[in-house]
């Protein structure tokens, strides 16, 4: 059987997509408020979209398959340039064969290729293989780094439920926490961790500071991050900041608390004196709000990860490949600044 992709525009196309991943695809909440958001509604212009069907001719003719490109901006250097973010890959189970899919990949592949300066993705294990037979670059991985900041349900695998292990998790909590607050302490005065409901103008003011360390970071001001993170349907978000006494910032992050867990979905420095600030501070209120431990995903240069080893996060998986589109020059991951903001949700 032939299979052929043709690109559509989603928005029109909204109920095919919706239908397809309501079967193919998990999505969190209404499916098409997520389409509405993600092709719609991005600050970098709108996403597109390619549907999947069977050879020409057959009496059904819905798709089987689905994919998309999201619209972002990144900054190579000093230049501004718009790049796309492969999402969405869904195909019928019906037809998991290899050709559909790489008839579907390699269509957003060759569009991106003409229409982005680059394109990026992160594609789950099964899909990786077919990104990289259309012809795409397997950048790295995203590895996930926890520092635990308590230690029962640790201790509960290892020694059971029971007086002893209550002991030992009551002795190694509180050292836990006491190493919190001492590493706390020693952040600069002159620096105040702070919860915020919104992103100002501030934001663009460090994203013009901070970009500069990184030689390709994507677009991470005000409005950008308003989209990605406040106007996202379905997730929730804390904004954390750093300020100085001018009030100017100086490091953020955005977290998400789930079930005692906490994940910092994104952050970004002035500098590393301010992103060291920035995790003692943290982890230190944190571990005040009984989180259990905090996580971050990341892929880029080694100087994050040697700041976040020294604040005891420990890398503990690899789970989300990256690729970039054929022929992009931008393929060293130590180049790069990733992390969840980066991905398509």
């Amino acid at each position: 059987m032939q299979y052929f992709a043709r690109l559509v525009n989603v928005n029109d196309a909204r109920d095919r997509f919706v239908d397809l991943w309501a079967s193919n695809l998990p999505v969190c909440g209404d499916p098409t408020d997520k389409l509405r958001w993600f092709y719609c509604d991005g600050p970098a212009g709108r996403g597109q979209g390619f549907l999947l069907h069977r050879e020409p001719g057959v009496a059904d003719d819905r798709p089987i398959g689905c994919a998309g490109i999201g619209s972002r901006s990144i900054y190579l250097g000093d230049r501004r340039v718009h790049v796309g973010l492969f999402a969405d890959l869904a195909v019928d189970r019906n037809h998991r064969t290899g050709l559909p899919a790489l008839r579907l990949v390699g269509a957003i592949v060759r569009h991106a290729a003409a229409s982005c300066e680059l394109a990026y993705g992160f594609p789950n294990a099964k899909a990786l293989a077919v990104f990289k037979r259309a012809g795409c670059h397997e950048l790295g991985a995203m590895t996930r780094y926890v520092r635990v900041l308590r230690s029962r349900a640790y201790l509960e695998r290892v020694l059971g439920d029971g007086m002893v292990r209550g002991a030992v998790a009551g002795v190694a909590d509180f050292a836990l926490s006491a190493a919190a607050r001492f590493s706390a302490r020693r952040a600069p005065d002159e620096l105040e961790l702070c919860w915020l409901d919104d992103f100002d103008e501030r934001f663009d003011r460090l994203f013009e500071r901070a970009r500069v360390r990184h030689a390709i970071v994507s677009d991470r001001g005000a409005a950008v991050l308003r989209w990605r993170f406040l106007r996202v349907p379905d997730h929730a978000y804390r904004i954390c900041a750093l300020r100085g006494r001018d009030g100017e910032l100086h490091a953020y992050a955005v977290v998400q608390i789930d079930a005692g867990t906490a994940a910092i979905a994104d952050m970004l420095a002035r500098d590393d004196d301010a992103l060291d600030a920035l995790l003692r501070r943290l982890v230190f209120a944190l571990d005040g709000e009984k989180c259990a431990s905090v996580g971050f995903r990341f892929l880029g240069n080694r100087e994050m990860r040697r700041i976040l080893a020294r604040h005891r996060f420990v890398a503990r998986d690899t789970t989300r490949s990256v690729v970039v589109s054929p022929g992009a020059v931008a393929r060293d991951p130590e180049a790069w600044y990733l992390t969840d903001f980066d991905e398509d949700v």
